[in-house]
Parts: structure tokens; C-alpha cells; sequence
């Protein structure tokens, strides 16, 4: 089977780091970071992914509006995206963008056995045996702050 290439745009380096790492042990995902949320676009178009994990609340630019450039763009428009957030508000703005407002949201801290089921669910993918990666469900990604 191939691998689902999954984006992930979030500051926090170390849960970025641990998110992308437990993912790839799965061995059904090829996994990017982008830590630095301006740069989340051009590194979609690089990558081409499945699907995009993005934080909200980043320094320099919203998730909402990395969300809605990623809409804009003819080549990423059937790309999967999902909020990956501990904003209460996960829209943050005034007068949310319709197809921003009606994305999908993990809450943080989430288990990663909560984020592989919803990657399963979007991208159809069969469940990842717990034998594979033990433990991992317990380990939860993102803080409060994040």
C-alpha cells in the first residue's frame, strides 16, 4: 500500500517532532513538519500531501488563514485538511470563511490513538494495529498552550 503523505504545520517543534515520529512508525505514513506557519504553503505545494494537521493559534500567521490559502490553491484543493488545536475558538476571526468554518478539529492534547482513527476515518484508511506501535495510543500530542 502506499503511504498517505501527511503535512503537519504547528510551532511547537517537540510535539511536532513526536506526532511525526509516531506516525511514521505505522509505516502507512510519509510525514512532513513545517514549524514556521508562513512557509506552510510553498512546503504543501513541494510535498503534495493527503492531508494537512495545522495548530491554530501560531506566531505570524493563523492556521486560518494557511487553511484558506491552502483552498485557494487549484493543486491542494481536494487535499485533506484538519485543525489540530487547543484554541476554544477555532476559528479566531470575526466573519470565518465558510469552508474554513466546516473543517474538521482534533482537539489538544489528543491521544494518538484518537489522531490515527481520525486519519483512518478521512483517509479511508484500515485500522493500525496496536502491535505495531505499543504504547503510542497513550501518548498524547500538544499541550494546552499549543
Amino acid at each position: 500500500m502506499t503511504r498517505k503523505r501527511i503535512l503537519i504545520v504547528d510551532d511547537e517543534i517537540g510535539s511536532t517532532r513526536l506526532l511525526k515520529a509516531n506516525l511514521e512508525l505505522t509505516n502507512l505514513y510519509e510525514v512532513r513538519v513545517e514549524n514556521r506557519p508562513e512557509n506552510a504553503v510553498s512546503a504543501a505545494r513541494q510535498f503534495k500531501p493527503d492531508a494537512v494537521l495545522l495548530d491554530i493559534v501560531m506566531p505570524n500567521m493563523l492556521g486560518t488563514a494557511i487553511a484558506e490559502a491552502l483552498l485557494g490553491e487549484p493543486e491542494l484543493q481536494s487535499t485533506f485538511i484538519a485543525f489540530l488545536t487547543a484554541a476554544d475558538n477555532p476559528l479566531l476571526t470575526p466573519n470565518p470563511n465558510p469552508a474554513i468554518a466546516r473543517l474538521p478539529r482534533i482537539r489538544k492534547p489528543a491521544s494518538m490513538k484518537n489522531i490515527l482513527q481520525f486519519l483512518e476515518i478521512y483517509l479511508r484508511l484500515p485500522p493500525v494495529p496496536t502491535a505495531i506501535a505499543p504504547g503510542v495510543p497513550a501518548q498524547p500530542y500538544g499541550g494546552a498552550n499549543a
